[in-house]
């Protein structure tokens, strides 16, 4: 039994020296600062917007800073409805930046799927908001605005999301916690 404890821990040895080396080899600039900058500015960005919503919170400085949108009038269940559901993606990503940090394993899978959520709901928001301003217009302006909205959000999605898949499939050996 106890030549196997050893044959592990020469392994583990071996592999912590050859992530050591890989974390050397490997930028890591993208990733220090999507865990020290992006995720927390994101939290607060998501913040917010759900303060915003939940309260009809309206401040010209915050929402030139954050491109807030608000609901009123018969429409402010939307907005008390999205508040909380922005509430969501900003504290993941403070969940997010912590498993990121520490490498567990995961994490950048979790990162992944936060960021995907979060164009989702940008995409559904953001929907909902330009049909709400197109109410009463013909059936091809509110076309357009759908596909003005959708070709917006998938491809800002996919111009920040597939490389991070990329850069994350590259460092998998790294989160191994």
């Amino acid at each position: 039994m106890s030549e196997n404890r050893d044959v592990f821990k020469a392994e583990l040895e071996e592999y912590k020296e050859m992530t050591q080396f890989s974390k050397s080899e490997l930028g890591m600039k993208w990733f220090r600062f999507l865990i020290y900058f992006i995720l927390f500015f994101e939290a607060a960005e998501n913040l917010a917007q759900a303060v915003s919503l939940i309260f009809n919170f309206k401040n010209e400085y915050l929402q030139e800073l954050f491109d807030l949108k608000y609901f009123d009038g018969d429409m402010r269940a939307f907005g008390i409805f999205f508040g909380f559901i922005y509430l969501i993606p900003a504290v993941s990503a403070v969940y997010i930046r912590f498993d990121l940090a520490k490498f567990k394993k995961g994490s950048p899978t979790k990162y992944i799927v936060f960021e995907i959520y979060s164009q989702i709901i940008t995409w559904v928001y953001s929907l909902l908001i330009e049909l709400c301003k197109l109410e009463g217009f013909p059936v091809t302006t509110l076309i357009r605005a759908f596909v003005g909205v959708t070709v917006g959000c998938v491809l800002g999605g996919f111009v920040y999301i597939y490389p991070n898949i990329v850069y994350f499939k590259n460092r998998k050996h790294l989160f191994i916690n």
